[in-house]
């Protein structure tokens, strides 16, 4: 904490001389950030946002601020600000799934689960999200297509072909489906295996 409260006396020193140098105002919000003053990073991050509305790192902290004063809402907000300039960053993406869900923006989510449906292709971190989200909205044949369309884009991916298994069986599809599924995993399985 005695390194963040030293470089923000600088940092304010600094920005008294020079008010508009954005990542001073950065520097000094992440400092606060870290030192657990989430109202004042706020503060001072929205400043900095005042100038340079897209910056990155600014929107960062002015976000993860927002979290932790449970100022969802405006959370919300900025970290759409966020995904329109680092849409392809996994945990972008993976933050403003978590607001979706905490401003209960039910179709929202499944909206941007469809639209982000690469993301969830590479981050298994970004799919848990998604079908957490599905399954806590108890939409399980939503989350059955949504995993079959997952499936079909990576017909090689053991991984997403067992989700659609347990998601068939979840949703209390014809089980002969499950099992053909399962059946054809098993090749997919043996294949690579004959491969090696």
């Amino acid at each position: 904490n005695k390194k963040y409260h030293d470089a923000l006396i600088i940092l304010e020193e600094h920005l008294a001389g020079h008010p508009a140098d954005v990542i001073a105002y950065f520097q000094s919000g992440r400092c606060l950030y870290h030192m657990g003053k989430y109202q004042a990073a706020k503060d001072i991050l929205l400043k900095g946002y005042s100038i340079e509305k897209n910056n990155k790192f600014i929107l960062s902290f002015l976000f993860k601020s927002l979290m932790k004063l449970h100022e969802y809402e405006d959370a919300y907000t900025i970290g759409k600000e966020r995904l329109k300039i680092d849409s392809e960053n996994e945990f972008v993406i993976s933050e403003f799934l978590d607001i979706l869900s905490r401003t209960h923006r039910d179709d929202d989510v499944i909206q941007f689960a469809e639209s982000h449906m690469n993301a969830a292709l590479k981050s298994e971190k970004i799919y848990l999200k998604i079908k957490k989200i599905y399954f806590k909205l108890k939409k399980t044949a939503e989350l059955s297509l949504y995993i079959d369309r997952i499936a079909e884009q990576n017909p090689e991916n053991v991984y997403f072909r067992h989700q659609k298994i347990m998601a068939r069986l979840y949703a209390g599809s014809d089980k002969s489906k499950a099992l053909d599924e399962i059946c054809n995993v098993l090749r997919i399985k043996s294949y690579s295996q004959d491969a090696d």
